[in-house]
């Protein structure tokens, strides 16, 4: 057993941060790359079936407050999302998490603070005035689950967080989805 009262073992710390480092650095990399919600509110031309837009900010707004959307998202991928009955795993994803908010996440709010401010600010794309508190960590929550799916093969039969990134990617806004498995759910974004 590696579990040493609440904390994991020390060289199993070490072990793990040598396979977090690397994943963070790409990822940071890779986000630089992205057009940060510069097309939001705009169709997206090459995109596939899977991905619906929606027509309002205030629509994705009450999507991703929906229970349909909390259910789903409790159902992808159970063998590696918290909590679930492994003491184990649940102890690797909480280290997982620390070290990957001090390693990417905090040096990424700055960038998306103020881009999706502008969107929240926009009277086009927000005539109702729907607060940011629900859209706020979005990408970058959306983004360490993704890196958490990446550390686990199984999760190959549910990249669900992928393709959320890939709304992100596009310089879209993840909206939520819409139907009851992973499989066969459809991803919105404005």
């Amino acid at each position: 057993m590696v579990l040493a009262g609440t904390t994991l073992v020390p060289n199993v710390r070490e072990s793990w941060l040598k396979v977090i480092t690397p994943l963070a650095a790409t990822n940071l990399a890779d986000f630089q790359t992205w057009p940060l919600y510069q097309n939001v509110g705009q169709p997206w031309s090459d995109v596939t079936d899977r991905f619906v837009r929606i027509k309002s900010l205030a629509l994705a707004h009450k999507t991703l407050k929906s229970n349909a959307q909390y259910e789903l998202l409790r159902r992808v991928n159970p063998g590696i999302n918290y909590p679930n009955l492994s003491g184990l795993l649940n102890m690797r994803m909480q280290y997982f998490v620390n070290q990957w908010d001090k390693l990417c996440t905090d040096r990424l709010q700055q960038q998306v603070e103020p881009a999706l401010q502008r969107i929240i600010d926009d009277p086009v794309l927000n005539p109702t005035k729907v607060p940011w508190d629900m859209f706020r960590y979005g990408v970058l929550v959306n983004l360490r689950e993704f890196a958490w799916e990446k550390l686990h093969p199984l999760s190959l039969e549910a990249p669900f967080h992928e393709q959320i990134i890939t709304i992100f990617r596009a310089g879209h806004l993840a909206a939520g989805v819409e139907g009851s498995d992973w499989k066969t759910c459809r991803f919105w974004y404005f």
